[in-house]
């Protein structure tokens, strides 16, 4: 990422091929599952997703550019980490799963202390490794409870609806907040 400059045009630019990329993936998704291949089909599916999630970060730090000069919020190293961090992408993702016990009851309090890391403990980080270990066996075969199993055996179509119908969602929720956001700015 050599002589990219942080402005709120490139970021602007980059969320709206971000969210673009995310629709062309769905769609190639699509055509997958149309033709039974689930267990690719649901890799891009959640790349999608991950994808949304890019748009979703740029476009908070391009709605920033309303009110402040976005190249003192991020430089250009840390802006290329958390693009291509899949960590960071599938923490945003998680965020679409539903509540935990824990995260129910620290709502009840309310203890926002408490949800963000019951939030952190039994949603994000425990959906950040089951999502990596789907990923991986939707593409290689691997050794799972004592066999090698290929993905066809691992990722059912249950599995791939279920994400199929979250990158749906998120791809319609990434759009309307992002833009939303652009408004933001064209109105300051």
């Amino acid at each position: 990422m050599s002589k990219f400059k942080i402005t709120a045009e490139n970021v602007k630019a980059g969320m709206e091929k971000s969210i673009k990329n995310a629709e062309d993936i769905f769609e190639e998704g699509m055509l997958l599952k149309e033709n039974g291949r689930i267990s690719r089909a649901f890799y891009l599916f959640h790349m999608a997703n991950e994808e949304c999630a890019k748009a979703s970060n740029l476009g908070y730090i391009f709605s920033r550019s309303a009110y402040e000069d976005i190249s003192r919020i991020i430089n250009s190293k840390e802006l290329n980490s958390f693009l291509t961090s899949h960590d960071h992408k599938n923490s945003m993702v998680a965020q679409l799963e539903d509540f935990s016990e824990a995260e129910r009851k620290a709502l009840k309090n309310p203890n926002y202390d408490g949800l963000i890391e019951a939030y952190i403990k039994t949603t994000q980080k425990p959906y950040i490794k089951k999502i990596n270990q789907l990923k991986n066996a939707s593409i290689y075969v691997g050794i799972f409870n004592g066999k090698f199993k290929a993905p066809n055996e691992i990722i059912t179509e249950e599995i791939m609806n279920n994400e199929m119908e979250k990158s749906k969602k998120y791809i319609h929720m990434t759009k309307f907040t992002i833009n939303f956001q652009k408004q933001i700015v064209e109105k300051s």
